[in-house]
């Protein structure tokens, strides 16, 4: 009967506030809280709302946003690639 006491409680702790309280944990407090704490469901909102807010800037500053975000992640894949390469060096 304990068991299923504390089996219970801690379902009631799972079921959260509802809607409004899963709505309102989508927005994060900040990008980088988001991001450290690696809730993926509000970095999405905050990437979503950046590209947004990226398609409606346009122009020559959207452009220029752009090519940093695509220089920068050309940069970040080659690290990669260069990690994946190395790896089997590292097992063995």
């Amino acid at each position: 009967a304990k068991a299923l006491n504390t089996y219970a409680d801690n379902a009631h702790k799972l079921a959260g506030g509802g809607i409004g309280s899963f709505l309102m944990n989508v927005i994060p407090t900040t990008s980088f809280d988001a991001l450290s704490r690696n809730d993926v469901l509000q970095v999405l909102f905050f990437a979503v709302l950046f590209g947004v807010g990226l398609a409606l800037v346009g122009g020559e500053k959207g452009a220029l946003v752009t090519s940093m975000i695509d220089a920068a992640s050309t940069v970040l894949f080659r690290v990669m690639g260069l990690i994946v390469r190395v790896a089997p060096l590292g097992v063995l």
